[in-house]
């Protein structure tokens, strides 16, 4: 079985979401290059704004 893609979802509750999906997305994007794998998986970050 192969993985094509990593999807991450996250909540968001004070800050603006485009910025939390650009930090999120950065630091995984970071992270799978750090493993250097031959096949790297497509990174999808799901914002969701929740008030409190």
């Amino acid at each position: 079985m192969r993985r094509h893609r990593i999807l991450a979802r996250t909540d968001v509750h004070f800050r603006d979401p485009r910025q939390v999906k650009a930090d999120l997305a950065a630091v995984l994007d970071d992270e799978r290059d750090r493993l250097a794998l031959s096949h790297p998986p497509r990174i999808v970050v799901r914002v969701r704004q929740r008030t409190p």
